[in-house]
């Protein structure tokens, strides 16, 4: 279940390239490639998650990534400490 972007960067490959991929195998019946529409909050937590980590990288507060974000500062700083261990 992971992202377009997960799988592109652990391969090295363009996220582009893997959309054509997961299509083509979509198109040849690979069950592989379905996607349930119940794990898309799951996507979604985890590229907020990576967003996070990008945001605080560039040395933003818990309190700035909140609020751009529309989210919690205590979520923030949750998934910093998670980012952390």
């Amino acid at each position: 279940m992971a992202t377009y972007e997960t799988i592109a960067e652990s391969l090295d490959i363009s996220p582009t390239t893997v959309v054509q991929y997961v299509a083509r195998a979509r198109q040849q019946g690979d069950v592989r490639a379905n996607r349930p529409f119940k794990h898309r909050g799951r996507l979604q937590a985890l590229q907020r998650r990576k967003t996070i980590r990008e945001m605080k990288a560039l040395g933003m507060s818990a309190r700035e990534i909140a609020k751009r974000l529309g989210i919690n500062v205590r979520l923030v700083q949750i998934r910093l400490k998670e980012a952390a261990n």
